[in-house]
């Protein structure tokens, strides 16, 4: 069974989660926001495939996680992708923020060390933004 905890439930954590509720291979998404009224409006919306964890920045990455996804703001990402690694578990950070992007940049070799793959400035902007602006541009003859 392939579990993703998804921490943080705005505008970027909802688009990230219904994503991979709507992937094949994953069988469940794990909510950690601030919220519980947001929280339990997206269990709502997801059916079966998505429940809600107690977790926050600085936690430790439950055991039976697959996969990390952080869509918060930028002073939380490098706890939450440090403790990923520390726990062996992939972790992709939706941050744009120059200095969280070095910070997390900087966890490289830890990374490496564990055996693990971080992506990061996965976000809309400029991360998902950038593909598909280039996505749009391919439907048409000039750009």
């Amino acid at each position: 069974m392939v579990r993703a905890l998804v921490v943080g439930t705005g505008q970027v954590g909802t688009r990230v989660a219904r994503q991979l509720v709507d992937t094949p291979g994953i069988d469940e998404v794990l909510l950690a926001g601030r919220d519980p009224k947001v929280v339990a409006q997206l269990l709502t919306a997801f059916g079966g495939r998505a429940r809600a964890v107690a977790f926050a920045p600085g936690d430790i990455v439950p055991a039976d996680v697959d996969v990390v996804v952080t869509a918060l703001p930028a002073e939380f990402d490098h706890a939450v992708v440090a403790a990923a690694i520390e726990r062996g578990v992939p972790a992709a950070s939706c941050t744009d923020e120059h200095e969280t992007l070095d910070q997390l940049r900087a966890l490289a070799p830890n990374a490496e060390r564990s055996g693990v793959t971080i992506a990061i400035g996965c976000g809309l902007a400029p991360g998902l933004g950038d593909v598909l602006a280039r996505h749009a541009a391919s439907l048409f003859d000039t750009v």
